[in-house]
């Protein structure tokens, strides 16, 4: 499991990209835990996007479990929620 740190910022996804690539190549299945998210920026939005991108293409499962009101916020306010994979209800919705 990858864990998103409090505050993901572009240095933070450089290191989130390293460890997506290696889930993608050493398992058929990527989690990502959200739980401690307290702000999250574009670099690492891109990441994750990109990466269940490839997990798709590649017929490999990819979720966030357990995320943050924080970053299920960021991530609806950023129309990002198809694109990462995160189903949100109607209570989510800005």
């Amino acid at each position: 499991m990858i864990r998103l740190p409090a505050h993901g910022t572009t240095v933070t996804a450089a290191e989130l990209r390293t460890q997506m690539v290696l889930a993608a190549d050493f398992s058929d299945r990527t989690v990502v835990d959200a739980a401690e998210v307290e702000s999250v920026g574009q670099a690492v939005l891109q990441v994750l996007v990109a990466a269940r991108r490839e997990a798709v293409q590649s017929g490999h499962a990819f979720a966030i479990h357990n995320p943050s009101p924080a970053f299920v916020q960021r991530v609806v306010a950023s129309r990002l929620a198809d694109a990462i994979g995160l189903p949100v209800g109607k209570d989510d919705l800005l």
